[in-house]
């Protein structure tokens, strides 16, 4: 018999040996609220960002996957009429996406923010600033769990 026929049965045998237990939850159940707020584990300790950042390991995981990200290259392209990209250095908003997003941080640190929350919360904000002609002239982070979500 081959290797790779006695993996692919072991491994069938491991699955068929497994069971899934999936219960509903409806979205008026208090308890979804729980669920998607952080609420009691097996342990019967309460887990949220808060408490999951106080984790050493947790926090260094976040930081260097976040850090990491927004030390890459970002480049903004603006599409010509022929349908090709150019890189576009001379847009208002290359400035503010390539370097100082606003007057407290660099790209970097705005970035890495961003980049944080959204593995935390599973989403990013940030506000943006305008002059009175309506161009964007700073971009500042907003923590997620303070940001209400409401569709018109």
């Amino acid at each position: 018999m081959k290797i790779r026929n006695r993996v692919k049965g072991w491994l069938y045998k491991a699955v068929d040996a497994m069971t899934l237990t999936v219960t509903g939850v409806s979205l008026t159940d208090l308890r979804l609220g729980t669920f998607l707020a952080g609420g009691p584990t097996v342990s019967g300790k309460l887990v949220t960002v808060d408490t999951a950042m106080q984790l050493d390991t947790v926090w260094a995981c976040v930081r260097l996957i976040s850090d990491t990200i927004a030390s890459m290259p970002l480049k903004l392209y603006q599409r010509q009429n022929d349908d090709t990209s150019l890189l576009a250095r001379d847009h208002p908003l290359y400035r503010i996406l390539y370097s100082s997003p606003n007057a407290d941080m660099t790209a970097v640190e705005f970035w890495s923010a961003v980049v944080g929350s959204l593995m935390l919360w599973g989403n990013a904000f940030a506000q943006v600033i305008r002059r009175g002609d309506g161009a964007v002239i700073a971009l500042n982070p907003l923590r997620p769990d303070r940001m209400s979500v409401r569709r018109d």
